[in-house]
């Protein structure tokens, strides 16, 4: 799929794994497409909790979860392997207006009526080469807005690696693009529209590694409909995997987003 130019402000999160960010901080970001293959062969080359622990070689499964079921975002801050970041109007909450499943879920909420950047996102570290980072959302209204974010891979060498975004300007039907930061290059929008009003899971299969096999590949539902092709992802094996809200123009007032049942697996991405 072609590509398009995008001149991105650079005042996104730029941030170094493990590290809580405690001030203003930075992102950029694009990619290609090519044809998508889900599953195959491959070794798991290890995963941690975060916190300092080894890599652990293994099989794949779940390594860890959150359904926020608690009423809390501790699941996502236990044990020094998870932050949370708010700048500008953004706030993360907790809340039973909607839920995936159970009682609660994650609340994002921005309102960007002054031009301003507003971040809202909570983030979970691991030492993890090969990947699934999926949450579930659910999006109660169209938006208005030509740049989103609502997930981030991050890295602890580069920082801001890729975005997950929106886009729906003039009010077009949403869809989700994929943004590398360091290329000034971004995907067209996905050719599968993103569901409003009901709960959708966003998911990406991540390689992060320099050699030329890294990979990412957004799933929708369980459909690939984004990918980066094989290509060195990142400087080592260190994750920071995002959810929330990142804006600086979504139009008609504050934005509440609900996501829930977020988890990251150990998965051989092929």
């Amino acid at each position: 799929m072609a590509q398009s130019e995008l001149v991105r402000p650079t005042l996104l999160l730029g941030l170094t794994l493990g590290l809580t960010c405690t001030g203003a901080c930075e992102r950029n970001v694009a990619v290609g497409h090519e044809a998508l293959a889900v599953g195959g062969e491959g070794a798991v080359a290890g995963a941690s909790g975060g916190g300092g622990a080894a890599a652990v070689a293994g099989a794949p499964g779940l390594l860890w979860s959150a359904d926020h079921d608690g009423g809390t975002l501790d699941e996502w801050l236990v044990d020094d392997s998870g932050w949370r970041y708010t700048q500008g109007n953004g706030t993360l909450t907790v809340s039973q207006a909607q839920a995936h499943s159970g009682n609660y879920s994650l609340v994002a909420t921005v309102s960007t009526e002054d031009g301003g950047m507003h971040q809202a996102v909570i983030a979970r570290d691991v030492t993890l080469e090969s990947g699934r980072y999926g949450a579930w959302y659910f999006f109660p209204e169209a938006p208005n807005t030509d740049y989103w974010v609502v997930m981030k891979l991050s890295s602890t060498e580069s920082g801001d690696r890729f975005d997950i975004d929106v886009h729906a300007p003039g009010g077009v039907e949403p869809r989700l693009r994929l943004f590398e930061h360091g290329e000034d290059w971004i995907t067209e929008p996905a050719a599968l529209p993103l569901p409003i009003g009901r709960w959708v899971h966003i998911e990406a299969l991540y390689r992060s590694t320099p050699n030329e096999d890294g990979r990412l590949i957004v799933l929708q539902d369980g459909e690939a409909i984004l990918d980066t092709g094989p290509r060195s992802t990142a400087s080592n094996a260190r994750v920071s995997f995002l959810v929330g809200s990142v804006s600086w123009l979504i139009e008609g007032g504050p934005y509440s987003l609900y996501i829930d049942d977020a988890s990251i697996e150990a998965e051989a991405i092929p």
